[in-house]
């Protein structure tokens, strides 16, 4: 195995979630941390453990668990930036680790994963082969049959692609989308895309006219898009993946999603995108809902 590879393991210490697989009590990411370790350790690449000042008495214990067993951990302070759901802290958690871990080595290849998601050993294998083919593409961990949706749960490239796609994330502390996956997805696009940024203006509402208006011109840049930046992980890997100790796919199907970029997507009309937003707000009921409400309506104000 390559030691050029580097593992961020990110996220906090103790996670509660909220999407399908929340934790009420909060879910202790201990054991999975040291097992993600083992892993990475056998695998020969390099590693380090981005996560945030001890918020509780449980946090400390951990804390001082992967001190005992000395990780290389860095500990961050929460940025001081508007992020009701977290979408900023998560990327600049993982560019601090990035930039951390780059430090001490020169690395090549990247990846991210989750401090409550247990990765399958095949994982590390194939993280080897896509750094072999010198891909320029992300890998992120999967895509939904929408416009600008990215997965976020894992992502992966060389230095040069993880960089620039971080810090599309954390340059702009603007919220643009009430989901978090098109708002990932809408950041890199428009990082990428300066004709398209100045078209859209960074603004939610210019590009939901484009869908309404002209949707198949939006799915088709889209597609192109995701055909030259972007990659997803495998189907089976992703199945194979303990996300707070239960099997991803007994969580979340994943026949929802995609693990490729052939797009099959279907003439929409207003209805039907004024009704995605709507699934969007009620979807993820995170403190963004005034947000996402704020889109709603003003994206009624403008179209009619």
């Amino acid at each position: 195995m390559s030691a050029d590879i580097g593992i961020i393991v990110q996220g906090p210490l103790i996670t509660f979630g909220q999407g399908p697989n929340n934790s009420v009590e909060g879910f202790n990411t201990l054991n999975t941390i040291i097992n993600n370790i083992k892993n990475i350790r056998k695998a020969g690449f390099k590693y380090i453990i981005a996560t945030w000042k001890p918020s509780n008495s449980d946090e400390e214990l951990i804390l001082e668990n992967l001190s005992e067993n000395n990780f290389n951990v860095l500990i961050l302070d929460t940025p001081a930036v508007f992020d009701p759901d977290h979408r900023y802290k998560h990327h600049y958690g993982i560019y601090k680790g990035m930039e951390e871990l780059k430090k001490a080595q020169e690395i090549r290849f990247f990846a991210k994963i989750r401090t409550d998601m247990l990765m399958p050993v095949e994982f590390y294998s194939f993280l080897e082969a896509k750094r072999n083919e010198n891909s320029p593409k992300l890998f992120v961990s999967h895509l939904l049959n929408s416009a600008f949706y990215i997965g976020d749960f894992v992502y992966a490239g060389n230095s040069i692609v993880l960089e620039k796609f971080l810090k599309s994330m954390v340059l702009s502390e603007k919220i643009i989308h009430p989901s978090i996956s098109h708002d990932i997805g809408l950041k890199y696009f428009l990082s990428i895309n300066e004709e398209r940024k100045k078209q859209f203006r960074n603004n939610i509402f210019d590009i939901y006219k484009n869908f309404v208006f002209d949707i198949q011109s939006v799915e088709k840049i889209w597609a192109d898009f995701t055909e030259k930046n972007l990659e997803t992980f495998s189907k089976n890997l992703w199945q194979e993946i303990l996300w707070r100790d239960k099997k991803i796919e007994n969580v979340v199907n994943s026949d929802f999603f995609l693990f490729s970029t052939e797009f099959c997507y279907e003439r929409a009309n207003f209805k039907k995108l004024f009704g995605l937003i709507c699934e969007d707000y009620k979807r993820y009921m995170s403190k963004s809902r005034n947000i996402a409400l704020y889109h709603i309506f003003n994206l009624a104000g403008k179209v009619f």
